[in-house]
């Protein structure tokens, strides 16, 4: 019988989970264009038609952004500094349109981290329901929530994490390959994890992961050779940078990156 300290905190996190989910459903439009995805879909719009040498560039970029969200206060400073592979998976959603594209990658996002869940369980068997019940406190976490109300491509790197997991667990080569390739998408996660294969003397997981990563960290040089792997680089930098916002009456406030949604807010309604 399960205890009631136990049901409380089932109910707790049910709740947390629903809301999670609601917070997602019922987001106002301004928050959806105004999010990662529209820089994302600007990416994959430009490749898409042929403008893939020029996602790095912040004024062709910029551009883009503001011709798919007029009048919408999208701050065109902000950059893709991603590699160029990364843009690859907004390819197909740039044939929808934004609003639709949006809401298909939220439910794709929710089944790439049910399936990373469920692949760990290979690596490690949980229990009756508690899969089930470790995905539905998954949905209950807030980096879940700003996951989906973003459209961020981070149920890619969980995957991609949770291949390598397994890939060393069982020594699967081809799926060392896919996670890293996957987490190379934020090449600041993959050492851990190559770390972590190489202390398990899984030496041929770890080349394919690096392999993996490599190809896609490389990927900027279809974007204009070698300079468009420079032009990434200068672009992650950029990203990274400190942005001042200058408000009424002398205030100010600064938002790291830039990228948090208040700020993209702020800034055009005070001449930012």
């Amino acid at each position: 019988m399960t205890s009631r300290p136990a049901r409380v905190v089932g109910a707790m996190v049910l709740a947390l989970a629903i809301g999670g989910i609601v917070l997602a459903v019922r987001q106002p439009e301004l928050s959806r264009r105004t999010s990662d995805f529209t820089i994302g879909y600007g990416v994959g719009t430009m490749i898409r038609t042929g403008q893939a040498a020029d996602v790095y560039d912040q004024a062709r970029l910029g551009t883009v952004l503001q011709h798919l969200t007029p009048g919408e206060p999208i701050d065109p400073r902000l950059p893709f500094n991603q590699p160029l592979a990364a843009g690859l998976v907004f390819v197909p959603l740039s044939l929808l349109p934004i609003d639709v594209a949006f809401r298909v990658w939220q439910l794709a996002g929710a089944g790439i981290l049910l399936l990373a869940f469920f692949l760990l369980q290979s690596a490690v068997r949980l229990p009756g329901r508690a899969p089930w019940l470790g995905w539905l406190a998954l949905l209950a976490s807030a980096p879940a929530w700003a996951t989906l109300t973003e459209g961020q491509l981070t149920p890619l790197l969980v995957l991609g994490a949770a291949s390598l997991v397994v890939a060393g667990a069982h020594d699967r080569v081809a799926l060392a390959g896919i996670g890293g390739a996957l987490l190379a998408i934020k090449p600041q996660y993959l050492p851990a994890y190559l770390l972590v294969l190489v202390a398990q003397r899984r030496w041929a997981g770890a080349l394919a992961a690096l392999a993996g990563g490599g190809a896609i960290l490389l990927s900027p040089l279809a974007a204009g050779g070698p300079q468009g792997l420079a032009a990434m680089a200068r672009s992650a930098f950029a990203g990274d940078q400190l942005v001042a916002l200058r408000l009424t009456g002398g205030a100010g406030a600064v938002c790291a990156n830039n990228r948090w949604t208040g700020c993209r807010r702020l800034a055009p309604a005070f001449g930012v």
